[in-house]
């Protein structure tokens, strides 16, 4: 029916022409050649190998999507790694925010190099919709591993940054801590508002940065900032609580009679040692 209609316009379109009005031959010469045309489109529509080029990779999306959704990363990730093979996906519209849903997929799964090299494909494009936060991953990524690896790149370019979120904020304090930047991690972690979810844990940071720069009351009012903020919001990531109890937290005025007591006992050498406590508690959690 379709097909007829299309013809009958075209024809009435054609036969209306003055050059072409006694002319009734070609007129039928030429709606014959049209007509096989598109039944000839038809046939390459309707084709399943044509139709091939496409649809794997979106459905293979999807059911990742789905997994995802889930928080089945182990599937999530097979499918988003499985679609990233497809030779339609150099060209996908989707294809940053596949890379980023793959890194995470990954990191989630503990499987750092991958997470790391799906998330600096990502961030090759430049800023996006989804820069800041592979970057942000990209920095725990180099805390949580030994090697560091990709760690200061990512740290450079998210200082570049003209904003940064409270999450990347708190990144970006934890990356410069671990290089050694102390001076510059400390002003950076105290600017993570007292709103944010990462408030609890940016103090505890904090604290480490000031007490390597032997500011020792400082220090132990920002591991007491911790802790208050810890017990007063549940919501608050519980891990610098815990840290600053094991400290003695809960006696700032041994802390300032022995300096020493103000750094985490544990904590502090570790980061000395380019380690800075990195537990379960500070995994990345997901976000769209």
């Amino acid at each position: 029916m379709t097909r007829a209609l299309f013809l009958i316009v075209i024809a009435c379109g054609w036969l209306s022409a003055p050059a072409l009005a006694d002319d009734l031959e070609s007129a039928r010469s030429a709606l014959a050649n049209i007509e096989a045309r598109v039944i000839q489109v038809e046939r390459e529509i309707e084709n399943p190998v044509a139709q091939s080029r496409y649809y794997p990779i979106e459905k293979r999306l999807l059911d990742a999507e789905v997994y995802f959704e889930l928080e089945n990363y182990p599937k999530a990730a097979v499918l988003y790694l499985d679609a990233t093979h497809n030779a339609a996906f150099p060209n996908h519209p989707e294809k940053l925010e596949i890379l980023y849903k793959l890194g995470q997929s990954l990191l989630q799964i503990r499987n750092f190099i991958g997470a790391r090299d799906a998330l600096e494909e990502a961030v090759k494009a430049g800023p996006s919709v989804i820069y800041d936060k592979a970057l942000r991953y990209l920095i725990e990524i180099g805390l949580m591993t030994r090697s560091g690896a990709g760690l200061e790149a990512a740290v450079e370019k998210v200082g570049r940054l003209s904003a940064r979120g409270p999450e990347t904020q708190y990144a970006y304090g934890k990356g410069l801590l671990r290089l050694g930047r102390d001076r510059e991690a400390a002003p950076v972690l105290a600017a993570v508002p007292a709103t944010a979810a990462e408030y609890a844990p940016a103090q505890y940071h904090l604290g480490v940065a000031l007490t390597d720069q032997e500011q020792w009351n400082e220090a132990v009012t920002a591991f007491q900032r911790s802790l208050q903020a810890a017990e007063a919001n549940p919501g608050q990531r519980p891990v610098a609580a815990r840290r600053h109890r094991r400290a003695g937290g809960h006696h700032p005025e041994r802390a300032l009679r022995d300096p020493g007591a103000a750094v985490l006992p544990d904590g502090a050498r570790r980061h000395r040692a380019g380690r800075v406590g990195h537990g379960p508690d500070d995994l990345p959690g997901t976000d769209g």
